[in-house]
C-alpha cells in the first residue's frame, strides 16, 4: 500500500464523519504546506519544447461541503501529528531573524550610523517580517512582501488556509479580490512580477518561492446568481486551470445505539494512537530527507506518460463548451507534473525521481477531482433551476411577471435576461414532469406573464363556444350558437350536421358576422401527412387533440389518393384576435410551430366544416395549446410552409426528429429534449437502445450547436431511467 493511501485509511477511521475524498484532499494540503517549506522543485522535459524546465511543487486545492461536512478536522488531524513541523519551522525562523539582526547591524556601521539610537531606528525600519507556516488571507501588498522575505530566508514558502473561501468570492472588497488574484498568478512558475503595484518599493521579481492553498468553503450563496457568476469568472480567468477541487456527496449517519457509540469511540482513539505513530514518522521523514534532495526529476517512463496525458486532456476538453471545465481540463496535466513531485518526495524522499507510478498517482487525482468540478459547475445550474422550480410553484395559480422573478435573491440580476433563457425552459421541463403546466399571457406592450397550474385543472372540462348548421351544406344560412365541453367534441364531428368553429352574429354566416372570440382550432390536412404521423407529433408534443377522418379520406381527388383528416386543438383559455386577418395569421402560425401541413386555404374566421357520421376519430391526450404567447410577424419554417413536395418531404419519417431538432434550438435544454426523443422510440416506437440511440444521434446532428457525442453517452444513455419512463402516452 502507498504511503498517502495509508494516511487517508487512517484519518478515515478517526474521523467517521469526514467524506474519504474530503480526508485526500487534506493529506495532500498537508504535504503541499510540508513540502514547500523544503522548496520542492520537479524537473521535466516534456513540459518545454527545448530543454529541461524546472518548476516549483505547488498546490491548490479547494473543497466545497456544506457545514458540518468535516472540511476542517482531517486536517486539524494532521497538524496535531505533524506537529514537529511548526516546531522546526518556528527554530529556523528565529534563526533566520537573528541573522538578519546581525546582518543590519554590519549594515548601518556600514553606511555611517553611530549611535545605537540609530542603528536601533535604521534596524526598526528594515526589520524581518515574521515568518509563518500558514497565512488566513490578506492583501496583495502583504503577500508579496511574505514572498520576498521567504527568498532572504534562503527557505520557505506561502502557504494559504482560508476556512471561508465564499466569502473572497461573494464579497466586493477589492482587497481581497486583488489578493486572490496575485495568490493565482503566482501559480506556475513560483513567480511575482516586479512593481505589480502601484505605489510599491518593489524592484526585482521574486521567483521560484512556492506558494500553494488549501480553501474550503460551504457552497451555499456561491451556487446561485451573481455570485455564481463571480466564482465562474474567477474559474475561467485561470484559477480551475490551476486547482483541484473537492466536490464531495455527502452521506453521513449518526450512530445513536450507546453499545455501537462506545465501539466507536474506543476504534478513533486506536486509530489516533496509530496515526500518531505511523503516519507522523512518514511526514517527519519526507520533511527531513527533502531538506537534502528537493529537486525531483520525471522518469523516461514518467515523461512519456505525462506527453500522453497532456494529449488526452486536450482531446477531452473538446466535449465540453463552458470556458472553465474546459480551462480545469486543459490544466490537469500541468496540475499532475507539480502534484507527482509532493508524492515522489513522500513515498521515496532520498531517490530524486518521479516514477511512473508517483505520475500515475497525480493524474488519478486529477482524474478524480476533475470530475468533482465538472458536477460542482454543472450543480450551479441545478442549483437556480430547482429554486426557479420551487419559486413557481409558491406561486401557483397567481400571475407573476419577469420583474417578480428579478427580484428573488437567487437571481443573477446583471445578466438578467441571459440568466432566464438558460435557465427558464429547463424550470418549465421541471414543472411539467411533476404534473403542472405554465400559462403565458400577455403583459403591457411586448412582455409576458406566466401562472403555473395542475394540467389536470387546464384539461377537465375546456368550456368551448362553436356554431352548427341546421344541414350539411355550406350555403345554409342558420348557423346556432352552442356551448359545449371539449369531450364533447367527437359528437359534433360525426353528425351530419355542418359546423364552424366561429359563432355569428343573427346566426348567419359570413366574414363581417364572425365573432373572434376562440378556444379551439380546426385544421383541414389533404396531403403531406398520414393520420398515424399527425398522431405521433402530437403525442410528442403532447397536444390534447382530436383527429377525425373527412368525407374524401382515402379516396381520389385531383388525382391523389391520400389520409385526408381534420385536427381540432383547445386553446388554454380564450383567444381574442384584433382581426379576421389576425385570426389567419395566429392560426397558420400555430399550425407551423406545431409541424402541421394544413390546407392554408381553410383559415379564414367564417370556416364552415362538413359533419362525417363515418369518420373514424382519434382521441390524444395533452395540454390545450397556448396563444398568448402569439405575436405578430411571427418567424416562419420554411420547411414547413413551402410548396407540398417540400412539406410532404419534411413530414416523413424524419418529419418528427426535426420537429424535435427545431423547437430544441428555440426552447433551449437541449439534453431534455434528447432525453425526450431517446424516451419516445424506445417506449413508443418500441425501438431497442441501440436503435433509439442512432435516432438521438440523427436529430442531434439537426440541432444549430449539437451536444458533444461524449456528453449524450455519458448523460442520455448512462442512466437507466430511458428503460422505465413514459414520456408519451
Amino acid at each position: 500500500m502507498r504511503k498517502i493511501d495509508k494516511v487517508v485509511q487512517y484519518l478515515s477511521g478517526l474521523n467517521s464523519f469526514s467524506h474519504l475524498d474530503i480526508v485526500k484532499i487534506s493529506v495532500l494540503a498537508r504535504l503541499a504546506q510540508i513540502g514547500i517549506t523544503n522548496r520542492i522543485m520537479v524537473r521535466s522535459s516534456a513540459m518545454v519544447k527545448n530543454g529541461d524546465f524546472t518548476s516549483p511543487a505547488s498546490l491548490y486545492l479547494v473543497t466545497y461541503a456544506q457545514s458540518g461536512g468535516g472540511k476542517d478536522r482531517p486536517i486539524q488531524d494532521l497538524k496535531r501529528v505533524t506537529s514537529f513541523f511548526e516546531k522546526d519551522f518556528v527554530e529556523r525562523s528565529i534563526e533566520y531573524v537573528k541573522k538578519r539582526e546581525g546582518l543590519l547591524r554590519i549594515e548601518a556601521g556600514l553606511q555611517g550610523l553611530m549611535s545605537e539610537k540609530e542603528v536601533i531606528k535604521y534596524m526598526k525600519e528594515n526589520e524581518a517580517r515574521t515568518l509563518s507556516p500558514e497565512i488566513a488571507g490578506g492583501t496583495t501588498e502583504g503577500f508579496i512582501a511574505d514572498r520576498e522575505e521567504f527568498v532572504k530566508a534562503k527557505f520557505g514558502g506561502v502557504f494559504v488556509r482560508i476556512s471561508e473561501f465564499a466569502d473572497y468570492i461573494t464579497n466586493d472588497n477589492p482587497v481581497r479580490q486583488s489578493f486572490l488574484s496575485s495568490l493565482v498568478e503566482s501559480y506556475d512558475h513560483g513567480q511575482t512580477i516586479a512593481n505589480s503595484l502601484k505605489g510599491t518599493k518593489h524592484k526585482a521579481s521574486v521567483e521560484n518561492i512556492p506558494s500553494s492553498c488549501y480553501v474550503y468553503t460551504s457552497p451555499a450563496g456561491i451556487l446561485e446568481g451573481k455570485h455564481s457568476e463571480k466564482l465562474k469568472t474567477f474559474n475561467r480567468r485561470g484559477f480551475a486551470r490551476r486547482s483541484i477541487t473537492c466536490f464531495p456527496k455527502l452521506n453521513r449517519e449518526e450512530i445513536t445505539n450507546p453499545q455501537d457509540r462506545i465501539i466507536a469511540d474506543r476504534e478513533r482513539a486506536d486509530a489516533a494512537r496509530t496515526l500518531e505513530r505511523d503516519v507522523g514518522g512518514d511526514f517527519e521523514e519526507y520533511y527531513k530527507n527533502t531538506k537534502y534532495t528537493s529537486v525531483f526529476t520525471l522518469s523516461q517512463q514518467a515523461e512519456q506518460r505525462l506527453v500522453e496525458y497532456k494529449i488526452e486532456c486536450y482531446n477531452a476538453s473538446l466535449n465540453y463548451s463552458e470556458d472553465a471545465i474546459c480551462s480545469e481540463i486543459e490544466g490537469r496535466d500541468w496540475k499532475a507534473f507539480k502534484l507527482s513531485g509532493f508524492i515522489a518526495a513522500f513515498e521515496h524522499p532520498l531517490s530524486a525521481i518521479v516514477e511512473l507510478e508517483d505520475i500515475e498517482d497525480a493524474i488519478a487525482i486529477c482524474e478524480k477531482y476533475g470530475e468533482h468540478f465538472v458536477r460542482f459547475c454543472n450543480a450551479r445550474d441545478e442549483s437556480d433551476i430547482e429554486k426557479l422550480t420551487q419559486y413557481l410553484l409558491n406561486q401557483k395559480n397567481t400571475w407573476i411577471t419577469k420583474g417578480d422573478i428579478r427580484e428573488q435573491n437567487f437571481v443573477y440580476k446583471d445578466k438578467f435576461g441571459t440568466w432566464f433563457e438558460e435557465i427558464f425552459p429547463d424550470a418549465i421541463y421541471r414543472l411539467d414532469e411533476m404534473g403542472y403546466v405554465v400559462e403565458y399571457a400577455t403583459h403591457g406592450k411586448s412582455d409576458r406573464k406566466y401562472r403555473v397550474i395542475l394540467k389536470e385543472e387546464i384539461t377537465q372540462k375546456v368550456a368551448i363556444t362553436i356554431s352548427q348548421s341546421r344541414t350539411n351544406q355550406e350555403n345554409d344560412t342558420g348557423f346556432f350558437k352552442k356551448e359545449i365541453v371539449f369531450e364533447e367534441m367527437p359528437s359534433v364531428l360525426k353528425s351530419p350536421l355542418g359546423w364552424s368553429p366561429t359563432f355569428f352574429k343573427s346566426n348567419y354566416r359570413k366574414k363581417e358576422n364572425a365573432v373572434l372570440n376562440f378556444r379551439i382550432f380546426a385544421y383541414d390536412i389533404d396531403s403531406g401527412m398520414t393520420l398515424q404521423e399527425a398522431k405521433e407529433l402530437l403525442e410528442i408534443q403532447k397536444i390534447r387533440a382530436i383527429i377525425a377522418t373527412t368525407r374524401n379520406h382515402r379516396k381520389e381527388k385531383n388525382g391523389l389518393i391520400a389520409d385526408r383528416f381534420r385536427v381540432v386543438i383547445p386553446l388554454t383559455y380564450e383567444w381574442i384576435p384584433e382581426s379576421t386577418d389576425q385570426y389567419r395569421r395566429g392560426l397558420r402560425h400555430m399550425a407551423e410551430k406545431i409541424g402541421l401541413p394544413i390546407d392554408r386555404a381553410a383559415t379564414d374566421a367564417s370556416r364552415f366544416f362538413y359533419g362525417n357520421p363515418a369518420a373514424v376519430l382519434v382521441n390524444i391526450e395533452g395540454s390545450p395549446v397556448d396563444m398568448s404567447i402569439y405575436q405578430e410577424e411571427p418567424e416562419v419554417r420554411k420547411s414547413v410552409t413551402g410548396s407540398m413536395d417540400e412539406r410532404r418531404t419534411v413530414q416523413s419519417d424524419s418529419g418528427i426528429q426535426r420537429w424535435f431538432a427545431d423547437h430544441t434550438a428555440h426552447y433551449g435544454g437541449r439534453n431534455a429534449m434528447l432525453f425526450q426523443v431517446a424516451a419516445f422510440y424506445i417506449n413508443k416506437k418500441k425501438l431497442d437502445r441501440k436503435s433509439a440511440h442512432l435516432k438521438v444521434l440523427e436529430v442531434n446532428a439537426l440541432l444549430s450547436m449539437p451536444l458533444p457525442i461524449q456528453e449524450i453517452e455519458r448523460t442520455i444513455f448512462k442512466t437507466t431511467a430511458l428503460d422505465k419512463i413514459q414520456t408519451f402516452n
